[in-house]
């Protein structure tokens, strides 16, 4: 074998959650991390960013915001930089 192609998605959907991985354009573009979901919000329907008011909805409501697997609030999300994010 010469050559492996590896081809993932950015967004995976499971039963309870959407995962969605940033692409590198969407992390240069964004200028912090409520700008960043709103960048994503193409790829999740029902996914609602106000960044004028810092809010966050799908489908009307609150939904469950984490990081590496723990439940954090709002304000964790909003002091991540978002360069840092994988």
């Amino acid at each position: 074998m010469k050559e492996v192609t590896v081809i993932g998605k950015r967004v995976i959907r499971k039963a309870d959650k959407y995962i969605i991985i940033p692409s590198t354009e969407e992390i240069s573009r964004a200028s912090e991390s409520m700008s960043l979901l709103n960048e994503l919000k193409l790829k999740m329907p029902g996914l609602r960013i106000n960044e004028a008011l810092q809010s966050i909805t799908i489908d009307d409501a609150t939904p469950i915001l984490m990081i590496n697997g723990k439940k954090q609030p709002l304000s964790k999300i909003q002091g991540l930089d978002h360069h840092d994010i994988l």
